[in-house]
């Protein structure tokens, strides 16, 4: 009794100094709670994907393989840690091939998938943000081969600052942890879906290429400078908008559009089949080689591609005048 009398005693005297060390005890509490159910979590997905890695698989068959473009500057520098931590275990518990590749510049991405050829991988994956995503998407809408975007899935691990499309997939209302191992999980078990790939022709004729879609103006410019605004701490955020605003007044956004509105007729798809040559796959030599010589491989015909027919489009030019524009996907 006596204790607790004190104890109070000394409370009371010295509130403030226990007020500061209470606020200072419940946000250890909360982040050590946070990092153990983090671990849990981990655990559970590892669980889970070494059921996979158990499946036995025939004597000439080969494991799953996958490419996996790592940007290490994702995540404010921690990408390589995050990944590592969250995704990796999940990939090499279920048995699968994982080849990484730190990117070290921009456009790196897309040259090595210009290269890549559809049975040196089973899957590609893109461990970043939304830049290395969209820059993993040009290289696949501009491969000759059809066949290659066709047969080889695009998998997701966010680790970026944004992950705009990623949420659009695993859901909004997930936090880090969560959305990337659910990320992991996916490529896992071979889980797909059809999205649409908007295609964003310059004045210089190159198409870039774009998943969640496309934004411009004084907003997206604020949002991009705000990491320069460090110092101010939480404010950074509403400071950057007011300097963008105090810089240049009005904050008008001005260019000019091109479109063709969508029709029943325009909108029909229209089916074409590979055509292009394609190389022949590398095959093996035996003696038999010596009696007769192989016939390379001819395109494959399944492979088809969905067109729209734009014979009949008629292009409308306008003058945009706003402060943010924005065009959106269907995903």
């Amino acid at each position: 009794m006596a204790f607790i009398v004190k104890t109070v005693k000394t409370v009371r005297n010295n509130w403030k100094k226990s007020l500061a060390a209470g606020v200072a005890v419940y946000f250890v509490g909360r982040f050590a709670a946070r990092k153990y159910n983090e671990d849990l979590l981990r655990r559970e997905f590892c669980k889970e994907a070494k059921k996979y890695g158990k499946v036995k698989i025939g004597v000439t068959d080969k494991p799953r393989r996958i490419i996996v473009f790592l940007n290490p500057a994702s995540a404010s520098g921690g990408a390589v840690k995050s990944f590592n931590k969250n995704a990796a275990p999940i990939l090499h518990l279920a048995g699968i091939e994982v080849n990484v590749v730190k990117t070290e510049f921009e456009g790196q991405v897309k040259k090595f998938l210009t290269a890549l050829e559809k049975h040196e991988t089973n899957a590609v994956v893109v461990a970043g943000g939304d830049g290395t995503l969209l820059e993993a998407v040009t290289g696949f809408m501009r491969k000759d081969d059809m066949s290659f975007r066709q047969s080889v899935p695009l998998g997701v691990i966010p680790l970026g600052a944004m992950n705009r499309f990623a949420r659009l997939l695993f859901g909004t209302d997930k936090d880090e942890v969560r959305m990337l191992l659910e990320s992991a999980m996916a490529i896992v078990k071979g889980e797909t879906k059809k999205v649409d790939v908007l295609g964003i022709q310059g004045e210089d004729g190159r198409t870039s290429f774009s998943l969640s879609g496309l934004q411009t103006g004084v907003y997206r410019d604020a949002e991009a400078r705000k990491s320069k605004y460090w110092y101010f701490g939480p404010l950074k955020h509403r400071w950057t908008h007011v300097r963008t605003v105090m810089k240049e007044w009005p904050p008008v956004f001005k260019a000019k559009i091109s479109y063709v509105l969508a029709t029943d007729e325009n909108t029909k798809p229209v089916y074409t089949s590979q055509i292009k040559k394609q190389s022949p796959a590398p095959q093996s030599k035996s003696w038999f080689s010596f009696l007769y010589k192989m016939k390379p491989a001819a395109p494959d015909p399944r492979y088809s591609e969905e067109e729209m027919d734009d014979s009949l489009d008629e292009e409308i030019t306008e003058e945009v005048d706003t402060i943010e524009f924005c065009v959106n996907s269907s995903n």
